[in-house]
């Protein structure tokens, strides 16, 4: 496929998985409009305050992504370096992942191996990689589950996870065995009925964690969960200007 023809993909793609959180900040924005201004509507509608923000945060994320892709193709595509602390990154990205799990009623973790060292890695690269990883997990995982977002030491990386316990695992039921050795390689989608686009977000948190001299693997468990995990090294930095595009997306 030529590369113009992976970006305009990639945007159709998006385009359409844009249209739910549209569609559903469109729909409860329609209902407040009618309710409110009755006594006490603002408590009792709560929810639909609270479904209008996931939307937004969903289709910001979206086109995060989108905006990603076009600069990768255009081969503006870069990390830069900063210190910074594991447990500032992990506690970020639950507070903006909280209201989404929430919405689920699922439970939402967080958990850093005490006394690990800064590194020196683009903040907000690395969670824009933990927020793609952990909207899946929440989207993928039936109410009542758990999410949960670690990071531990593993001699010179810290190595970030996330998990959840999901029946079929944060990818969907899409996510067999033969498919895992692919899964960040090319723009892949949910299962029939999914309606989701996982690939995009997959191939660029590849890109990034592979630009701080890192590596992205997931495992899954039959019926358990499934666990998505980056490293990012202690001792080095991330090169300086334009990485490769994402496989898949050039």
């Amino acid at each position: 496929m030529q590369p113009e023809e992976n970006l305009a993909l990639s945007i159709a793609i998006l385009m359409h998985d844009l249209r739910s959180p549209l569609q559903t900040i469109t729909s409860a924005t329609a209902h407040l409009s009618r309710v409110l201004g009755v006594p006490g509507a603002v408590q009792r509608h709560e929810e639909d305050i609270r479904l209008i923000q996931t939307a937004v945060g969903d289709m910001r994320r979206m086109i995060q992504d989108l905006l990603d892709v076009s600069a990768a193709m255009l081969g503006r595509f870069s990390v830069a370096a900063f210190p910074l602390r594991a447990d500032r990154l992990l506690e970020t990205a639950s507070q903006e992942l909280k209201l989404s799990a929430q919405t689920k009623n699922i439970d939402l973790q967080w958990w850093c191996d005490p006394g690990l060292p800064e590194v020196r890695a683009d903040g907000d690269r690395l969670h824009q990689v933990l927020m793609n990883l952990g909207q899946n997990a929440i989207t993928f995982t039936p109410p009542g589950g758990r999410v949960t977002l670690r990071a531990i030491r593993a001699n010179d990386v810290i190595v970030f996870e996330v998990s959840d316990t999901g029946t079929a695992g944060a990818a969907g039921t899409w996510m067999g065995e033969s498919n895992l050795s692919g899964v960040f390689e090319r723009i892949r989608r949910g299962g029939e009925g999914q309606g989701v686009g996982m690939g995009i977000g997959l191939a660029i948190a590849k890109a990034i964690v592979e630009a701080h001299g890192g590596r992205i693997g997931v495992t899954t468990t039959p019926l358990a969960g499934a666990a998505f995990h980056f490293t990012v090294p202690i001792d080095a930095a991330p090169p300086e200007g334009p990485i490769r595009a994402p496989d898949g997306l050039s």
